[in-house]
């Protein structure tokens, strides 16, 4: 590395790797490096994060230098425009068979340490660059590693491999790119995991977790929208079709209704508008509730300037359309006058001692998280 001042130092015709702050280019750090390995160690760095550091390659230190000098960032993608995801530039080795069989054994035992220890430095365990899509951790069945932390019940690894997959910023990371470009792949990349068949039975993670008898697991998949609950193996079956069907041990029964409540389940589900324009919205759903309602058509008399309905709490999964329906109708019929003194959280209040008193399963949303959570879960 050296300070652009320095350009001499460097071929009039090296590629070099400028290393800036987007809200004030001008006075950045003006360093180049020659390697985008370097440059991302210093975009990492607590220095390069605390000022939301990036870099950008240049043909030569020249142009670098003009880039510092003139402030000029790369322009912003216009709203609605279509985003093309860019070349990645990778800082992370690759990653060999036999690294991965360490992996491998590290989700099957469910030594979460080891397997940080793996996949913490280096994200490329996880992901297939090249492609955008889960990397294989195992070859001939071609399980990625959410298909054998599904297969061995390893949880907390499951919801590790998922929420990191699923985080921009880990994303924008691992690539070297920015946000809008890592948006632009993390749904492709997050249902690779999530949907993929394996080469075997064709059975996906949730099937896997299903058949098996994994309860966690299967919990931590099915509360991603992008899960496909349906999903057929080679044997045309779907994942609520080989439930426990591998368990041999004495929660069967047991663990058989916990997994066919989760696989296929019903929720009650109230959505608030942003700007407390409209009324709160009860909705009964069949799978898991999505974070927002859709926008109303353009020919609906509701304006489609109008404020969103955003998810602030749900109650369930239930078993049956019936107890999803009564939990319903007693949750808007009782306190309705502390619900009318406590506009802003006097629903939720309601629905939340019902579901303490009744021994239903319910997650809010808290102005400090605004995702629906089990605040008496470990997650939590």
């Amino acid at each position: 590395a050296m300070d652009s001042g320095d350009s001499e130092n460097i071929a009039p015709t090296s590629p070099v790797f400028a290393v800036y702050y987007p809200d004030d280019i001008k006075n950045s750090p003006r360093i180049l490096y020659q390697s985008v390995k370097e440059a991302a160690k210093f975009a990492n760095s607590p220095e390069g994060r605390i000022r939301g550091a990036r870099f950008r390659r240049f043909g030569n230190s020249c142009e670098a230098s003009n880039f510092y000098e003139s402030g000029d960032a790369p322009p912003p993608p216009k709203t609605g425009d279509c985003v093309a995801a860019a070349d990645p530039v990778v800082a992370f080795p690759s990653v060999n068979r036999i690294q991965m069989n360490q992996l491998k054994k590290a989700i099957e035992s469910n030594n979460f340490d080891e397997f940080i220890k793996l996949v913490g430095p280096n994200p490329r365990f996880l992901i297939n660059t090249s492609g955008d899509t889960a990397a294989i951790v195992q070859e001939g069945f071609r399980f990625n590693s959410l298909h054998i932390a599904a297969r061995h019940g390893s949880a907390p690894i499951a919801h590790f491999i998922l929420k990191s997959v699923s985080d921009t910023h880990y994303l924008m990371g691992l690539y070297g790119t920015n946000e809008s470009d890592a948006n632009f792949r993390k749904e492709n990349i997050l249902k690779s995991f999530l949907n993929t068949p394996d080469k075997g039975n064709g059975d996906t993670p949730l099937h896997l977790a299903s058949k098996w008898g994994h309860v966690e697991v299967a919990r931590i998949i099915v509360a991603y929208r992008q899960t496909i609950r349906d999903f057929k193996n080679k044997n045309n079956e779907m994942p609520l079709d080989v439930v426990c069907s591998r368990y041999n041990g004495e929660r069967k029964e047991e663990l058989a209704k916990q997994m066919r409540i989760i696989i296929h389940s019903y929720y009650v589900a109230l959505y608030r508008c942003s700007d407390h324009s409209l009324p709160t919205r009860w909705i009964v759903c069949d799978e898991y509730p999505c974070a927002s309602l859709c926008p109303p058509p353009l020919h609906s008399p509701l304006s489609p300037i109008l404020a969103p309905f955003l998810l602030t709490a749900l109650a369930g999964p239930f078993e049956n359309v019936e107890k999803a329906n009564q939990l319903e109708k007693r949750w808007k019929a009782q306190g309705l006058d502390r619900r009318r003194a406590d506009f802003d959280r006097g629903a939720e209040k309601v629905g939340r001692e019902i579901a303490e008193k009744e021994g239903i399963e319910w997650m809010e949303s808290w102005p400090f998280h605004h995702e629906p959570i089990d605040m008496k879960s470990n997650n939590g």
